[in-house]
């Protein structure tokens, strides 16, 4: 909602620049500034917190296409060449990044899609309410979901805008709260598990076996289950629930637990899924993902931005933003959308992805 109301403003604005402009001419202007805001803010404010902001360090680990299994190899391949991840997918310039490659082909991994509901464990099972940082309330998010008429009020969004950015959120591990897990769809749920959905997505996608990832991301197959340890802490906490993913039960510091654990529900190391891996590797440092995801969410944005001759950085067409568009381009941030378009926002911190202070 944040965006649209961007996108409204600024063809406000271009109306009083260009008042010979026509409605249509006014929509798509702004629609071409307000999606390079919003790819700026993704590539350079937020994907370098949950990737860490040295990502070319984790790059070598990720090798060329050659070696990587058939099975997997269809969902990152460049036809004719190999795929090397040698580039970060971030510049330090202030002109044009022309790395634009017509031999790729626009879209998403599948695995992008389904691995990046790894943040499902960081949902609270409540978002609250706040007022110029006084605390109004809050609302369990499976009486909030599929309801969006509760927005409709504007002091909602603001309340729960502000909520965002004061509440904290929950720490990375293998728990979804009970609310996330078993409520989340409301009334309409009724003998649905949020992680067994979100397993059950890589199985109707056809996703190869998690030791096929491994492979591409430059690690060594698991032959057996402790070969696992070289992603997933020996130190970690896990519930010895009769679930992989559950809230309640006693909490034990063995990360030998969650590889027993796991090779109860499996029968061989070659049968375990990506999901599952995704929850239980920890993570790569300074980062806020696992390795396997790790290197999905780099290739994919490497994809997204090479394969779209359109992307906010791309230069040489007609329709290109120009070097002065792209400096104030690169002036925005989450924090100046919500404060250009919000009622009475009075201060907001401007790292927005982050808590306000202290910690």
């Amino acid at each position: 909602m944040w965006f649209f109301r961007e996108h409204n403003r600024i063809a406000r604005r271009l109306a009083k620049i260009n008042p010979c402009w026509d409605d249509e001419t006014l929509f798509q202007k702004a629609r071409q500034i307000s999606i390079a805001q919003w790819q700026y803010i993704i590539y350079y404010e937020l994907m370098p917190e949950i990737l860490g902001k040295k990502t070319q360090l984790y790059l070598h680990a990720i090798q060329y296409l050659k070696q990587v299994p058939q099975s997997i190899k269809r969902q990152f391949e460049i036809p004719g060449r190999q795929y090397s991840l040698e580039k970060g997918i971030i510049y330090q310039t202030d002109g044009y990044v022309n790395d634009f490659d017509p031999q790729q082909e626009p879209g998403v991994i599948r695995e992008y899609i389904v691995g990046t509901r790894w943040f499902h464990t960081f949902q609270p099972e409540k978002m609250d309410y706040y007022h110029n940082g006084e605390y109004r309330g809050s609302v369990a998010i499976a009486d909030f979901l599929l309801r969006s008429s509760l927005l409709a009020d504007n002091s909602t969004e603001l309340e729960l805008t502000e909520g965002h950015l004061i509440q904290p959120a929950n720490e990375f591990d293998q728990i979804i709260t009970n609310d996330m897990a078993e409520r989340v769809f409301g009334p309409w749920q009724v003998a649905a598990d949020l992680s067994a959905i979100d397993i059950m997505r890589g199985r109707d996608a056809g996703f190869p076996p998690y030791n096929e990832y491994r492979k591409f991301c430059g690690l060594k197959p698991a032959k057996k289950w402790e070969d696992l340890y070289d992603t997933i802490n020996k130190d970690v906490s896990v519930c010895c629930n009769t679930g992989l993913f559950t809230t309640i039960g006693i909490y034990f510091n063995y990360g030998a637990l969650i590889v027993e654990t796991l090779s109860r529900f499996y029968e061989d190391v070659d049968d375990m899924e990506l999901m599952v891996a995704i929850y239980v590797e920890r993570l790569v440092p300074g980062t806020f993902v696992g390795p396997t995801l790790h290197c999905i969410m780099v290739h994919n944005l490497l994809l997204w931005r090479k394969s779209d001759k359109f992307f906010f950085e791309h230069g040489g067409f007609p329709a290109a933003l120009t070097i002065p568009q792209l400096t104030e381009i690169r002036k925005t941030s989450i924090a100046r959308v919500i404060c250009d378009n919000g009622v009475n926002v009075k201060k907001i911190q401007p790292a927005a992805f982050f808590r306000q202070g202290p910690w």
